[in-house]
């Protein structure tokens, strides 16, 4: 022992006298002895007597105050009554925005209803040089669209020329001088330019591997576009969706087409049908929604053939290979789209023609796996309880709800509403004062549509 004839005492055997010394450490004492008894513990009468005391003096009746106000504070934030007037009608929306309330009502409430901006710093955003690189590619595919033929000829080559051309230009336009000056910046454009030639190129092997044209690019939804807004009834006020799709694409069989739709993600997202399923990435199934629903666009009998992401962004492969045609082979395998497919022959042999439909082989542009794959009944159904959850979040929306209560899911601390969020010093959420999440499952694709066909024959029965 280091110290052999100290004494220890047991604090336990204090008497409640023994923690009065200065009013702020005494008054911290009080103040949790005092929420004991809010809810309905049995305390010392000494503490009764100390808040009797406390409160005599004005400077420690100010302190007691702070105390038992932080002691006793909740997080809670009631509805706020002039939701019609901060949200008139109509009101457009997109989806980006339904997701944002699903993840969290405050974050929804802070971004589009005080419209709260951060401070601009000088520096390029990761979200900046999305925009740059989602510019290229769009004005690339814009050109190829003028000249189908260039599809078929158009060589790597004169494909690096052109994304040279467009890269430039989408970079004027988006980027402040003194940041493309810089640098360390401009180092980090160079990369990126190289990333913009990889998947420019890869968007013309698409299309040469399937019989899809193109269609459309940068569509936008709205009133007076060839593709009108959905238009929704919540109450008393008329909800417009709008927004842009980065490209449709079609396949025309007789007095059909076949629709697919196509957004550019310059990060690294996969498609979930549990996150659609929840309200959480409904996106592309309202994009598709949208397209099915004009007439301007496409006179002819619609149908949908799949909806996916195509991932725009810088690809890392570990390989210590240099074999050039391997290593490409893994670069398209990384850049390959996601989302959802109809299974059905003429679809898949659409979408790419070396595609064996037997599930022996892979497709080499999206993935192909069971998961992706979807008939177009249970495609239709998930449509409609998209549109059903949409309209419950918007009568929420309406009514004012803005509480602080982040989704999370399957109760993984690392994935909640609040793991991008930049509202976290405004909320203030602490479980440790009584905030809680809102739970939410990652299902499995049999779960869900075992719960699609529950909810579709209880609709039929007017249940």
């Amino acid at each position: 022992e280091i110290f052999p004839k100290i004494k220890t005492d047991i604090i336990s055997e204090h008497t409640e006298r023994d923690f009065v010394s200065l009013p702020r450490p005494t008054i911290s004492k009080l103040a949790l002895e005092l929420k004991k008894y809010a809810k309905g513990e049995e305390i010392s009468d000494f503490w009764l007597e100390a808040k009797s005391y406390y409160s005599q003096d004005g400077k420690t009746a100010d302190m007691l105050g702070i105390a038992l106000d932080g002691i006793f504070y909740n997080n809670e934030k009631p509805n706020i009554t002039s939701a019609k007037k901060l949200y008139k009608s109509p009101l457009k929306l997109s989806t980006t925005r339904i997701k944002s309330f699903e993840e969290c009502p405050f974050k929804h409430f802070v971004k589009y209803g005080l419209r709260a901006k951060e401070r601009k710093e000088f520096i390029i955003e990761p979200s900046e040089m999305g925009i740059v690189l989602h510019g290229t590619v769009e004005e690339v595919v814009r050109d190829l669209k003028k000249s189908p033929e260039q599809i078929f000829d158009i060589t790597k080559e004169q494909m690096d020329k052109m994304v040279d051309e467009y890269f430039e230009s989408s970079t004027a336009k988006n980027l402040r001088e003194y940041d493309i000056e810089n640098s360390r910046n401009r180092f980090l454009l160079k990369r990126l330019k190289n990333v913009a030639k990889k998947i420019s190129y890869s968007s013309v092997e698409h299309l040469r591997a399937g019989e899809f044209e193109l269609l459309a690019q940068e569509a936008r939804f709205d009133d007076d576009s060839q593709i009108p807004p959905i238009i929704l009834q919540i109450g008393d006020t008329e909800v417009k969706l709008v927004g842009t799709i980065d490209r449709i694409d079609v396949l025309k069989d007789g007095e059909k087409s076949y629709i697919k739709v196509i957004d550019y993600k310059t990060a690294n997202k996969t498609f979930s049908l549990s996150d659609a399923y929840n309200n959480l990435d409904i996106q592309l199934m309202v994009y598709m929604s949208a397209v099915l629903n004009s007439k301007k666009l496409v006179k002819n009998e619609k149908y949908p053939a799949g909806v996916f992401y195509f991932p725009i962004t810088e690809t890392i492969v570990e390989e210590s290979t240099r074999d050039r045609e391997k290593l490409s082979e893994l670069i398209r395998e990384k850049i390959k789209m996601d989302g959802l497919v109809i299974d059905e022959e003429i679809i898949l042999k659409g979408l790419d023609k070396n595609f064996s439909s037997d599930g022996k082989g892979a497709s080499k542009i999206y993935n192909s796996g069971v998961k992706n794959k979807i008939t177009k009944e249970q495609f239709d159904m998930l449509l409609e309880h998209i549109h059903s959850n949409i309209e419950k979040s918007l009568g929420k929306i309406m009514s004012g709800e803005i509480l602080a209560k982040p989704v999370i899911i399957n109760g993984k601390k690392d994935d909640t509403g609040c793991k991008y969020c930049r509202y976290g010093s405004i909320c203030r959420f602490e479980e440790e004062l009584g905030d809680s999440y809102r739970p939410v499952y990652d299902y499995k694709n049999d779960d869900i549509f075992e719960k699609l066909m529950i909810d579709r024959a209880k609709g039929e029965k007017g249940e």
